[in-house]
């Protein structure tokens, strides 16, 4: 059986989230593609589509937590802010990507079906998550942007 992060394994990458802290987290609209040992070994092969079970992603003072939601349980995954060397959130006809770069881990991949791009992007936005945003859609000019609007510093605290 595959083991899942503890909650001071995660305090410890992540901080830990204040019960009137402001709750950013994106449910159900990313599919895990690649790039998280644990969660490869926990879906042995098969997709989240075939073991029922969904993407949580939620801010947390030094990083982001990645869960696989099934039912009542969850498998949770640290990135803390300071291994993220970049984000790309790709946008093209039928599935986009969303795409964090790590030292750590390589590219941890997640694909997400073209309607739900403005939400994680919106998600993106909230946490102000420095991102390159590329959009690559027929009838539409390839472009690519950084967003920037997120003081480091702020994040370090």
């Amino acid at each position: 059986m595959v083991k899942t992060m503890t909650k001071k394994e995660l305090t410890e990458k992540v901080g830990k989230r204040f019960f009137l802290a402001d709750d950013y987290t994106l449910a159900a609209k990313l599919n895990y593609e690649s790039g998280i040992q644990s969660f490869d070994s926990y879906l042995d092969g098969k997709t989240l589509k075939q073991i029922r079970a969904v993407i949580h992603l939620t801010k947390y003072p030094k990083g982001l937590v990645i869960k696989i939601a099934k039912l009542f349980s969850s498998f949770p995954f640290g990135l803390p802010y300071e291994d993220v060397q970049s984000t790309v959130l790709t946008e093209k006809a039928g599935t986009s990507k969303l795409v964090f770069e790590t030292a750590e881990n390589g590219k941890i991949v997640f694909s997400l079906k073209t309607g739900n791009f403005s939400d994680v992007k919106q998600f993106l936005d909230d946490i102000r998550l420095k991102y390159t945003l590329e959009t690559s859609i027929a009838n539409r000019q390839t472009t690519t942007e950084t967003k920037t609007a997120y003081n480091l510093k702020q994040r370090k605290k």
